[in-house]
């Protein structure tokens, strides 16, 4: 399968800007870097990595997790500082890694295992003054908040289940967490220092 539409916005109608290919399979997320300069596709084979103004694939980075792991979620995260910017991703057996950027290569600065075989559903991210927080969600309806020091050392600040909902998507909002589930069309709202359940609302439609 191909990522085929790169789509702009003119006078309230999409046009297709480009055709991008590349991978052989399913794609499963898609992510804009906060400069605007860079996609990054995930899926059944892998990671890619797109230059959208040039709308070329660049260099494939070296993945050091297993190949028929595929990628279920992307984020970008700039720094406050602006050192250097991140791309975080989750995959299907809830690896978790991060991924700094110097000039145009990439490097592994982090990778952990931070599930038990269970899918990474979700990732959002936050910037903090010594680095970033990250949430992150997976399919056995856990919700877990991590930050990121200057070291690049992930260190755990909670990991809450939540009884009846698989996350599929996360949010970070201010000091909390907006966590969507995929089949009982609830919406959790969690503090981000404990993880406690501050709200629950239902939309009355699957999400």
């Amino acid at each position: 399968m191909s990522l085929k539409r790169f789509l702009c916005f003119h006078s309230n109608k999409y046009t297709l800007e480009c055709h991008l290919s590349g991978h052989n399979d399913a794609i499963l997320c898609l992510a804009v870097s906060n400069n605007r300069k860079t996609l990054t596709s995930g899926g059944c084979n892998g990671l890619r990595l797109w230059d959208l103004e040039k709308r070329v694939e660049v260099r494939q980075p070296s993945q050091t997790w297993n190949l028929q792991d595929p990628i279920t979620c992307i984020a970008w995260l700039t720094p406050k500082d602006n050192s250097k910017e991140l791309l975080c991703g989750g995959t299907d057996l809830g690896l978790l890694f991060i991924w700094s950027k110097c000039s145009y290569e990439f490097e592994e600065t982090s990778a952990r295992q931070i599930g038990t075989g269970q899918e990474v559903m979700a990732i959002s991210c936050d910037t903090l003054e010594i680095g970033m927080q990250g949430c992150f969600a997976d399919e056995d309806k856990c919700v877990q908040a991590w930050a990121l020091n200057s070291r690049y050392n992930l260190l755990s600040i909670f990991s809450v289940e939540l009884l009846t909902t698989v996350p599929c998507a996360v949010y970070s909002y201010g000091a909390d967490i907006i966590v969507f589930g995929m089949y009982n069309r609830e919406i959790h709202t969690l503090h981000g220092k404990d993880g406690m359940v501050l709200a629950t609302k239902s939309t009355g439609r699957m999400m």
